[in-house]
């Protein structure tokens, strides 16, 4: 042959090595610490699976009421960071230590159309809507998640932070549906 088909095969069409992870000959392409040709690695905090190197993990998923519209400007701040929705939802994740923490919801335009909530190891332990207006909200890690407030039908005595969720009887009735008062 007068001219292989590249530098890493010869004219027998034998492999004479010289490929990157992606099968790119003379290629840089390297498999990252996760495994992932090309890939940057795990992010800062997590192990390659998505799990905290220590602390628990917390995500904050945002929503637009429009699948396939932003938050107009909107955002939460926490951590110093700005979460924001460019298309329809996203998620933010972060491995925290136990303790109490804040974040901020700053107006945008069409505020009506976000809503979000924070996991902590996957229960919901604080959520909000745009339509609220600007305000602060908390959650806290390392706490048990459960409805604090004595008067709900669903108070649960061993919760330390309550997580939105407490349930009450309609008026004029009790938490097992029967009729109180006259």
């Amino acid at each position: 042959c007068t001219y292989p088909v590249d530098a890493c095969t010869d004219c027998d069409g034998n492999d004479l090595g010289g490929q990157d992870c992606n099968g790119d000959c003379g290629g840089t392409a390297v498999e990252d610490e996760c495994g992932v040709c090309g890939g940057s690695g795990a992010p800062a905090g997590f192990n390659c699976d998505g799990t905290c190197i220590s602390g628990t993990l917390v995500v904050f998923n945002l929503q637009d009421y429009y699948s396939w519209d932003s938050w107009n400007g909107a955002s939460l701040s926490f951590n110093g960071e700005s979460l924001t929705v460019a298309a329809g939802s996203a998620s933010y994740a972060y491995c925290l230590e136990d303790g109490d923490y804040t974040y901020s919801f700053n107006s945008g335009s069409y505020d009506s159309e976000c809503s979000w909530t924070v996991a902590v190891d996957g229960e919901t332990a604080s959520s909000g809507s745009g339509s609220d207006g600007e305000a602060d909200y908390s959650f806290s890690v390392g706490a048990i998640l459960g409805c604090t407030d004595t008067d709900a039908c669903n108070h649960d005595p061993n919760a330390t932070a309550d997580n939105g969720a407490c349930e009450y009887p309609a008026t004029g009735f009790d938490c097992d549906g029967n009729c109180i008062g006259s």
